[in-house]
């Protein structure tokens, strides 16, 4: 219940009592006033202090210490976090984070494509909002993490920055449709990641609650689609995230690519 009203007070924090009573703009994490949707000083954030100020991160950037070639099975679980082994040169574009990111903010064409897609949907708040907002079907508060990775996406919907040149392994031929839209949205993730600089091998976070609004899916479907690649070892445990001062851990995976990314 604590946790719950702290959650509260921060969203009102951030959004106030009505939109017309907000300032020209505070920043989507910690509410402050800011010229662009993550003020510099949340924008610098390390990985460590954005997983420790988050409950519920159902995809952070983590990196996290498995050397290439660890088995992907259970010898892995508990694998701490740390430096990722791999070097961030899978991607040679330019790093979509912090200011870079933020500068995407008053891109007028950006804004129109979300008009466009989030037609109605919370006007005045920041464009990654409104965005997840109305493909998930969920108008809900984002962890910075999550902030993030659907601002990349969106700009990756749109076609307002490179795709990655990463792609997971084919699926066979006799895979369901729920695990192939599944595995195409996984890849998405992947390459969203990939452009904020997280190697595409580094073990990610795939919760359920994440995914039902990524691709999105109802919780039943992506839980049956999720075990389906597991059968398969399409998706491979790769170690735990044990989240500290009470935090629930948090399962990483691995995905079985295709190729390497450039």
């Amino acid at each position: 219940m604590l946790q719950r009203r702290r959650r509260e007070t921060r969203e009102r924090a951030c959004w106030g009592s009505s939109v017309s009573a907000l300032p020209a703009r505070r920043c989507f994490t910690c509410g402050r006033e800011s010229e662009t949707d993550l003020c510099l000083r949340c924008e610098n954030l390390t990985a460590s202090q954005v997983e420790a100020s988050t409950r519920e991160t159902t995809h952070p950037e983590w990196k996290v210490d498995v050397p290439s070639g660890t088995p992907l099975d259970d010898s892995t679980r508990d694998v701490p976090l740390g430096t990722s082994t791999r070097d961030l040169s899978t991607w040679d574009g330019e790093i979509l984070a912090g200011a870079v990111l933020a500068s995407w903010d008053d891109n007028s064409a950006v804004i129109r494509f979300v008009d466009e897609v989030a037609r109605g949907v919370e006007p005045g708040k920041p464009l990654a909002y409104r965005y997840a907002a109305a493909i998930s079907g969920e108008a809900r508060w984002l962890p910075r993490s999550e902030f993030v990775v659907w601002k990349r996406r969106l700009l990756l919907d749109g076609g307002f920055v490179e795709r990655p040149v990463v792609s997971l392994a084919a699926l066979p031929e006799d895979a369901s449709r729920p695990a192939r839209q599944l595995w195409s949205s996984i890849e998405l993730l992947v390459q969203a990641r990939l452009l904020g600089g997280t190697p595409a091998h580094d073990p990610l976070p795939l919760s359920r609650r994440f995914l039902r609004r990524w691709v999105p899916m109802g919780e039943g479907s992506v839980r049956t689609a999720m075990e389906k690649l597991q059968a398969i070892r399409f998706v491979t445990p790769a170690g735990v995230y044990e989240g500290s001062n009470g935090r629930r851990p948090t399962k990483l995976w691995r995905v079985h690519l295709a190729k390497e990314a450039r």
